[in-house]
């Protein structure tokens, strides 16, 4: 997979900046921080470090801003301090815009069908919620989704009526064909929407998403996408994918301040939903109505270009090609280790790993990780079955992939 760039994002951001007459009191611009082709070294290095050394494997729960993005927030939030934060916000509005034209080009939208939210449940609820379901509508999840979904459709069932349909997915075992087969087979006259995920958060599976949104479209059945830890990680073309709706969070794989995420509407969606927002009725056909939620940090809107420069000085597909790398070298070390047992399919992931200790419960083994080792990771389950989540990222070098390698050697063996 790949990132589609329709057009240079950095190009226009430069001139639209050029354009503005705003200066850089308002607008403070903070080099990437990055040379073209920067060693993997010195990218880590635009990290921070933790003081006691410990070393973070669970970037994919919240990723890690780098120095020159922080530096960024930091010098915004001041502007933001000094003077009326809502004057400095409208005077930002052509470089948020352009910001914004930014990041529609690197998800392969067009900038009128995104917006921000603060998160990726934000943004599924706010579909979910906003969708006129009737009674006795329904929706297929999967039980590879993440569970707040899950919890956001049992509430409707309650409220409206809707019927929640559970598709029932291996992931150590189903092709992509069988999933694709397991979720159009559950479509019936009564179906409405599929919310599907497009990496799922425990093992890391990447989902045949647009083959799933085809077979969907021809039934007239619409598509909700989850992409929670898709856009950053790997190449995301939303158009490409023909979905209706697709939501992620951009300080996971992106680096983006916490509390920053990416909703997507197909244009001739967005009418049909009515947030509950005190939004003005005019706006009933404009994705501007989901931004109606009182008084937020403009300091994240307004960052999110030293995020995208970030991103784009190392390079989208180098980036994806890193992740790779560092995923193949901890799945062949844990490979080595008797009694492991490895949950993620390394042909349909990325940079996350789940997996299990055959005689020993993850709850037992994840406090030894960060008080014997200093490294930390996550604890999960599906399906009943206990596993270990361990996400790299660019923060991390050979050298810390060997260490947790290393440590779970060493946890066996005890």
């Amino acid at each position: 997979m790949y990132f589609v760039h329709p057009m240079s994002s950095r190009r226009r951001f430069i001139k639209n900046v050029t354009a503005l007459s705003l200066g850089t009191q308002i607008i403070p611009i903070v080099s990437c921080g990055l040379e073209p082709n920067a060693s993997w070294s010195a990218i880590a290095d635009q990290f921070f470090k933790d003081k006691q050394g410990r070393l973070n494997f669970n970037t994919g729960s919240v990723g890690m801003m780098p120095k020159p993005v922080y530096e960024n927030y930091i010098q915004l939030t001041k502007s933001l301090a000094s003077y009326a934060a809502y004057e400095v916000k409208d005077q930002s509005e052509d470089y948020s815009l352009a910001a914004l034209e930014s990041l529609a080009a690197t998800v392969g939208a067009k900038k009128e069908d995104i917006t921000l939210v603060r998160n990726t449940s934000e943004g599924i609820n706010f579909i979910l919620n906003d969708y006129p379901f009737q009674p006795e509508d329904e929706v297929l999840i999967s039980s590879m989704a993440y569970p707040y979904p899950h919890y956001t459709l049992d509430k409707l069932s309650a409220l409206k009526g809707i019927k929640k349909i559970n598709i029932d997915l291996n992931p150590a075992s189903d092709s992509d064909e069988q999933i694709v087969h397991k979720f159009i087979s559950g479509i019936t006259s009564k179906t409405k929407m599929i919310l599907v995920t497009h990496f799922t958060h425990r093992e890391g599976q990447i989902m045949p998403v647009k083959a799933i949104c085809e077979e969907a479209q021809k039934r007239g059945v619409e598509v909700l996408v989850d992409g929670a830890h898709a856009v950053g990680q790997f190449g995301v073309d939303i158009q490409d994918l023909n979905c209706n709706y697709y939501v992620s969070s951009l300080h996971k794989w992106m680096y983006a301040p916490l509390g920053t995420g990416l909703l997507y509407v197909k244009d001739q969606n967005i009418p049909k939903l009515s947030p509950p927002l005190s939004y003005p009725g005019k706006l009933q056909n404009d994705l501007s109505k989901f931004n109606y939620t009182g008084t937020v940090p403009f300091q994240n809107e307004l960052t999110l270009q030293s995020v995208l420069d970030f991103n784009e000085a190392i390079e989208w597909s180098r980036k994806t090609q890193r992740i790779k790398e560092l995923q193949s070298q901890l799945i062949e070390g844990l490979k080595g280790i008797p009694s492991i047992t490895i949950m993620t399919d390394p042909k349909r992931s990325c940079g996350v790993v789940g997996f299990g200790f055959d005689h020993i419960h993850p709850a037992k083994v994840a406090p030894a990780y960060l008080q014997s080792y200093g490294i930390h990771c996550k604890k999960t389950k599906y399906k009943d079955i206990p596993m270990l989540r361990a996400t790299v990222n660019l923060h991390l070098l050979e050298k810390d992939i060997d260490a947790f390698i290393e440590a779970t050697t060493s946890i066996t063996q005890s």
